[in-house]
């Protein structure tokens, strides 16, 4: 600008000065998404350049204020406002966007029999770091990890719960059903000739049976021939030559009585008959 300045006496000074413009006014807006999805907790960082500093700003409808964030926002669209000293205005629209849901996937539900296993393959969406947690523990491998093998007692639901880096969960239920038969297969003939075939008398199961408690034969007159306790199927100690105080006895029908323990603590008995033959 050009500037003239005259006295009473007409005398005349003339000078130039210059008036600056502020830069333009600029909001610098951070949109932050939420930290797990479903939640509400977005925020937007705020700066400004240009104008007139100090900056107060507004979100829809709220008052101007000196901040530098908004926070705990849904996710959305929003219209942020930021005014300098002299009342200058400028607009602009953030969105808040929403973290990818953490999933989890469990394999179908089996049914199994008593003193089976299971192994569990667990996927997670996205993949990432996750920590693993089992409940309850009865049956499990381990408790912390992504595919225990389970070997429960009973019908089991187990709960799992999974956690990655930034706190978000994802849980699941997962249910064994384990089906009881109590089976033992106790033969009814056996041939003690040294053959190498079938030449002992004994039980044979799966992984079930704890222990056998008492294994007994007896002749037909129900005297006491054979007696075996606290051993296991399939053991030398648990299986009858067919000899009683080191002779050997006559062919013919022979009784048996065995009383097997569980792994689930239950106490079955199996009487019957096996027939000796040389």
């Amino acid at each position: 600008y050009a500037i003239t300045v005259t006295d009473r006496n007409g005398c005349i000074a003339t000078g130039e000065f210059l008036l600056p413009q502020p830069l333009p006014l600029l909001p610098h807006l951070e949109a932050i998404p939420t930290k797990c999805f479903g939640e509400s907790n977005g925020s937007v960082q705020l700066a400004a350049s240009g104008g007139t500093a100090p900056y107060v700003y507004a979100m829809e409808g709220s008052g101007f204020a000196p901040r530098n964030s908004f926070t705990d926002m849904a996710v959305g669209t929003y219209t942020i406002q930021v005014m300098d000293v002299n009342g200058c205005v400028v607009s602009e629209t953030v969105d808040i966007s929403e973290s990818q849901e953490l999933q989890l996937f469990l394999p179908p539900e089996p049914t199994i029999h008593l003193g089976e296993s299971v192994d569990v393959r667990v996927e997670v969406s996205p993949f990432g770091n996750v920590n693993y947690h089992w409940s309850p523990a009865e049956g499990l491998s381990c408790e912390d990890c992504p595919n225990p093998r389970v070997t429960p007692l009973n019908n089991t639901t187990y709960q799992i719960e999974v956690i990655n880096d930034r706190g978000c969960t994802a849980e699941g239920i997962w249910q064994v059903l384990v089906e009881k038969n109590y089976q033992i297969y106790i033969p009814n003939v056996f041939s003690p000739n040294d053959d190498g075939r079938n030449d002992t008398f004994k039980m044979f199961s799966g992984e079930a049976v704890e222990s056998i408690l008492s294994f007994q034969v007896f002749n037909r007159w129900g005297a006491q021939v054979y007696k075996a306790t606290d051993c296991l199927p399939y053991d030398s100690d648990c299986a009858w030559d067919g000899d009683f105080n080191g002779k050997a006895l006559q062919e013919g029908i022979y009784l048996y009585a065995v009383q097997a323990l569980f792994i689930d603590g239950r106490v079955k008995v199996y009487n019957g008959e096996v027939l000796l033959v040389r």
